[in-house]
């Protein structure tokens, strides 16, 4: 069981680990939040680049290294190496530092939700991190539901 809560991270310091088309999704999604997001990769996609001429986002083709988790407020280990992910939330939790993992929630403090909302309403659906994709399909048949209702 996971203890439901909103994070407002507008203008918070997070740290993405990875640049593939996962970690551009979670980034997206940071920055729609209005937080100020730090991208690291061996390689970047260019879209990053993109982001980063129009958005709070500073991207740094390099390996990981611990330290780029001080002072930040959430960590997104979004890379296609597992053991890495692991390594990646088990220093952000040295560091009392949130953090999330594309490999599971194993090693992860917090897990995403599918969500969608607008000014009146915010809708979060979560499977506990067992099965994101039936999250993911509860999520749109309420948002659906209260399209109709809503008329």
């Amino acid at each position: 069981m996971a203890y439901p809560v909103l994070l407002d991270i507008q203008n918070r310091e997070c740290l993405v680990v990875g640049a593939g088309k996962i970690a551009l999704k979670k980034t997206k999604e940071l920055l729609k939040n209005k937080a100020r997001v730090f991208v690291v990769a061996k390689e970047i996609m260019p879209e990053f680049y993109a982001l980063a001429r129009y958005q709070n986002i500073t991207v740094k083709t390099e390996s990981f290294a611990p330290d780029y988790i001080n002072g930040k407020f959430l960590v997104i280990a979004a890379t296609d190496n597992p053991a890495l992910n692991e390594y990646i939330c088990r220093e952000a939790s040295l560091r009392n530092v949130l953090s999330n993992s594309v490999s599971g929630r194993k090693y992860a403090s917090f897990m995403n939700t599918a969500y969608f909302g607008n000014k009146d309403i915010l809708v979060a659906v979560s499977s506990s991190g067992k099965n994101p994709s039936k999250s993911l399909k509860l999520k749109n048949l309420i948002k659906e539901y209260i399209a109709q209702i809503q008329g």
